[in-house]
């Protein structure tokens, strides 16, 4: 009987020495990179955001859509990561609000570019729905087949801010 024990122990032990991570490995090699990436991507994304709204044109429309486009590639690579910061204030729904079932992001977004409160200086996107506060408003201002407009561009570079910031 006692050899049964010491045997069941020793499984025991020999199993959650296998299942042991090195943490500290994980977060050095692949949650503190992921989110280094996503702040110098949304940071660039706010730099070209300005630039563009700044002195629209062909060639820095552009250079925001690939902003665009590499701020929310570092966002696919860290959305995962569902624990610490991206948890605060529900940014994981702030970077991107998706699924979309029920068209919020194009509903919000209507009616904040039609709100003149958008064109004030106090103007803060963090205190406005969560659909028009991240990647899928901004898809929709940057991708729509027209440039933004003065106050789209109001809201695109809002929008960048707050992806920085959040990053």
């Amino acid at each position: 009987m006692l050899n049964r024990i010491i045997l069941m122990l020793a499984l025991l032990l020999s199993y959650a020495t296998a299942r042991a991570y090195d943490f500290q490995a994980i977060a050095d090699r692949h949650v503190l990179p992921t989110y280094r990436s996503l702040a110098e991507r949304t940071a660039e994304l706010d730099l070209a955001a300005r630039a563009y709204c700044a002195r629209p044109s062909d060639l820095a429309l552009a250079h925001l859509q690939a902003g665009y486009r590499g701020a929310f590639l570092a966002w696919q690579g860290a959305q995962h990561l569902r624990f610490g910061p991206v948890q605060y204030l529900s940014r994981e729904y702030r970077f991107e609000l998706w699924p979309d079932e029920r068209g919020a992001v194009g509903r919000h977004l209507g009616q904040l570019l039609d709100d003149p409160a958008l064109l004030q200086a106090d103007f803060d996107i963090g205190q406005k729905s969560v659909a028009v506060q991240g990647f899928s408003a901004m898809e929709r201002l940057l991708f729509a087949g027209t440039p933004p407009d003065t106050t789209a561009c109001r809201l695109v570079v809002a929008i960048a801010a707050n992806l920085r910031d959040m990053a």
